[in-house]
């Protein structure tokens, strides 16, 4: 987004605010059982049986694990560190310490099946530092009571504990690693749009061979792993949501063919969302009228007509079926020339490249692990070249606010706020932060591929598309909205597959409201 007067970053930012109030509606009514991701796995209607978590571990070794206890929360898990009983024989493949990530019941159990996929995938076909899956078990009725996986502990320190305690250079050398690595990912090529799963006869054969799934059973044979269903947060529940588009019964998750598919997959979701729940959509569309400070529950019926909102939801739903309709041929069928790769070839996406994912030597800086890969899956090449969060940062925070905002390099997303768009947002940080930012993304830009830059220098206009695609549907009750959709069909008409570039739409709806006036 250019300009902070830009018409989308008004429409965004108004978004943003009604997300904030629908959180404290839900708080001041009552209806949310946890604050927090955190606290769902604390919450009684999701006890963990760490008993059977030990006994599991345990058969699974063939020894006894004589401690566990909890290590952190993360946004979707729970991390638990095990101990086992010391191996006489000295097995260098049996250890001493694993870690159990018992999932939170915020996404359908594909979500475990396909992470660890993609963990195996990668580690087979590449040099990036996966943590070992030793087991797991995507049954959330299991004895544990949800879903977990094993893996190995990797040593070191969270680069998010020691980054300050690292010199300029220490810091560059990280980034040189992490381009690496992100150009390996990169580098990968996969046949549609959507999630890696382990081929279903290769399971059975590796469960019936041993009862144990380890990564040499897994060999660099493309047909061991499958496309499936998309996976990631888009479909998760959110706790904290009281209207959460994970209740949409049966969305169209894929696999995909095309971009166009796709991302108009993205927006039946959410017209599908204020057709089958069309009272909370309502409802939702009340803390538009909300004072961002106030400190009583919306009253339903008295905030604004049910009326006037009954006509800015249907207005909104004819905007979502047009660009929906529109989304296919405005990324074109295929698109020719020397970049058209980029549209028509596929690789993986891994959104969480923050230092709390990155497991680190704290004397050398060098990357021991890359710990999390939930929600990785597979888009076109121009969607998969996105710079780590931190890195993308656009500019500082005014001095007031530094404070208020976590930094979105130890893995705080920003504004600590729901999704306004349902894909990453470019966020503002702390002066120092930006400077750091600034220095490290050059870093970055040297030493990625160069497959990577061409797809990131291109790419920009068509993630602006997509993450248009993914906004709020009361982002669509926008008059501007619709004079996107206008731009948005003469280009697909006159150019099918070529972005708009989003400068030139906001210069021509600029230019529409002078000639209105005049």
């Amino acid at each position: 987004m250019s300009g902070s007067d830009s018409s989308l970053r008004r429409v965004v930012d108004k978004t943003r605010r009604v997300m904030r109030a629908r959180r404290k509606h839900t708080m001041l009514r009552g209806t949310s059982t946890a604050s927090s991701m955190e606290d769902i796995a604390e919450d009684q209607h999701f006890p963990i049986n760490l008993e059977a978590l030990r006994h599991a571990v345990s058969r699974f070794f063939g020894r006894a694990c004589i401690s566990c206890s909890k290590l952190t929360d993360g946004g979707f898990h729970s991390i638990y560190v095990l101990q086992l009983e010391e191996d006489i024989t000295d097995d260098p493949d049996l250890p001493v310490e694993v870690i159990a990530r018992v999932a939170l019941p915020t996404f359908s159990h594909d979500k475990m099946e396909s992470e660890a996929a993609t963990k195996l995938y990668i580690r087979a076909r590449t040099n990036v530092p996966v943590p070992k899956i030793h087991f797991w078990d995507s049954d959330p009725d299991n004895p544990v009571g949800a879903e977990y996986m094993v893996v190995e502990r990797v040593p070191g320190e969270s680069a998010a504990d020691v980054w300050d305690t690292f010199s300029k250079d220490q810091k560059s050398f990280v980034m040189e690693q992490l381009a690496g690595h992100i150009s390996e990912v990169f580098n990968l090529r996969i046949e549609s749009i959507g999630s890696l799963y382990v081929h279903k006869d290769h399971l059975k054969r590796a469960w019936k061979k041993s009862m144990k799934l380890f990564d040499k059973d897994v060999d660099d044979d493309a047909t061991e792993f499958e496309v499936g269903p998309v996976v990631c947060t888009l479909y998760c529940s959110d706790p904290e949501d009281e209207f959460p588009r994970s209740h949409v019964k049966n969305p169209n998750r894929g696999p995909f063919k095309s971009a166009g598919e796709w991302l108009s997959s993205i927006l039946e979701y959410e017209l599908a969302f204020t057709q089958e729940h069309h009272e909370e959509a309502l409802e939702e569309s009340v803390l538009l009228k909300t004072p961002p400070d106030s400190n009583t529950a919306v009253d339903v019926d008295s905030a604004q007509s049910k009326g006037r909102r009954q006509r800015q939801l249907e207005f909104a739903r004819i905007s979502l079926s047009s660009l929906m309709d529109l989304a296919k041929s405005y990324c074109g069928p295929a698109v020719d020339g020397p970049q058209g790769h980029l549209s028509t070839q596929f690789s993986l996406l891994h959104h969480d490249f923050q230092l709390s994912n990155l497991q680190v030597d704290p004397q050398t800086a060098q990357i021991l692990g890359i710990l999390d890969w939930e929600a990785t899956h597979s888009t076109p090449l121009w969607a998969c070249a996105r710079l780590p969060n931190w890195l993308a940062v656009t500019s500082p925070l005014p001095e007031q606010d530094e404070d208020v905002k976590p930094s979105i390099r130890f893995g705080g997303d920003e504004d600590t706020a729901p999704r306004i768009s349902r894909c990453s947002t470019r966020p503002a940080v702390s002066a120092a932060d930006y400077e750091e930012a600034a220095e490290l993304r050059k870093v970055f830009l040297e030493h990625v591929c160069p497959e990577w830059r061409e797809a990131y220098e291109v790419g920009r206009d068509w993630q602006q598309f997509q993450e248009i695609c993914c906004l709020n549907w009361m982002s669509w009750t926008e008059p501007c909205m619709r004079e996107r959709i206008d731009l948005y069909r003469e280009q697909a008409m006159y150019h099918p597959g070529v972005p708009l570039n989003e400068q030139e739409v906001e210069n021509r709806i600029r230019g529409s409201k002078n000639i209105s006036v005049s």
